[in-house]
């Protein structure tokens, strides 16, 4: 049942990102995730990094001839692409969470790095955070793992998921289809 699963989801969320919450650094003060207008530095790159990251897979979506606006978990609203998001779930925590919670951990984004927009109240990366943080986000891209077997760049296991979830779909074959697991 789709609604009881995104109540569970959206319970785990705020539990992580509480979570989360108590590793960052002091200086860095996270408390929960704030999207529209994030309210502070780290919701402002974990939202920049989503956004980067969702159009990655879009991109791998369409390269496989799926749609990216149907999915399964999420629903179509207000144009938002329903099936990335449904992918994009399964690596937001081992690319994006984990490049934020490097980046602040070494000191390599400092909080001179970010502006808040009087107009909004939003906290935005300035453009040499920008710089930094784009730099750190296609190394990461580029950084080859073993979350799929064998070893791959981050950008071509996304690549190879959309390739597996679109068999997974012309087969109906569930086990096809191998997700992410933390490790």
């Amino acid at each position: 049942d789709s609604p009881a699963l995104m109540g569970y989801e959206g319970i785990i969320a705020r539990i992580y990102f509480a979570a989360m919450g108590e590793i960052v650094p002091q200086h860095f003060l996270f408390t929960k995730r704030t999207k529209q207008p994030p309210t502070d530095p780290v919701n402002s790159m974990l939202s920049f990094g989503y956004t980067l990251l969702m159009y990655e897979i879009y991109t791998a979506i369409l390269n496989q001839g799926l749609h990216p606006y149907f999915g399964f978990f999420h629903k179509l609203k207000n144009k938002h692409p329903a099936l990335a998001s449904d992918l994009l779930e399964e690596w937001r925590a081992v690319i994006i969470d984990s490049m934020v919670m490097s980046l602040v951990q070494h000191h390599e984004v400092k909080t001179e790095h970010f502006q808040e927009n009087k107009d909004t109240a939003g906290v935005y990366l300035t453009r040499e955070g920008r710089k930094i943080f784009l730099h750190a986000y296609e190394k990461k891209m580029r950084a080859v793992n073993q979350y799929m077997q064998g070893k791959f760049s981050y950008r071509h296991c996304l690549e190879r998921q959309a390739a597996d979830f679109s068999q997974t779909i012309m087969a109906e074959d569930i086990s096809l289809y191998e997700p992410v697991f933390l490790r």
